[in-house]
């Protein structure tokens, strides 16, 4: 009886733990909104002007050549930049 009663005791404790710890921290207003890339904020050619300068340091443009077909490729269109924004609930 004892024995029982102890390993339902330190399984709802265990329980209880794991629930605790696993909790998802709730995110700053502050993090989300430097997150997010949009139109209305006002460092967003700036920050495009910075995703462009990072996509050719990094090479990235070298990444998107074909190499078996070279009729085919990709570059991004800088001129008409577009932005989406991706409610995150989880």
């Amino acid at each position: 009886m004892k024995k029982t009663r102890f390993l339902i005791i330190a399984s709802i404790l265990a329980v209880t733990i794991t629930n605790l710890k696993c909790a998802k921290e709730p995110l700053k207003h502050e993090q989300a909104r430097h997150m997010v890339l949009s139109k209305t904020s006002p460092d967003y050619s700036e920050r495009m002007q910075a995703i462009r300068k990072n996509y050719y340091d990094l090479k990235l443009d070298e990444k998107f050549k074909p190499k078996i077909k070279d009729d085919v490729s990709w570059t991004p269109d800088w001129q008409h930049p577009t932005s989406q924004v991706i409610s995150d609930s989880v």
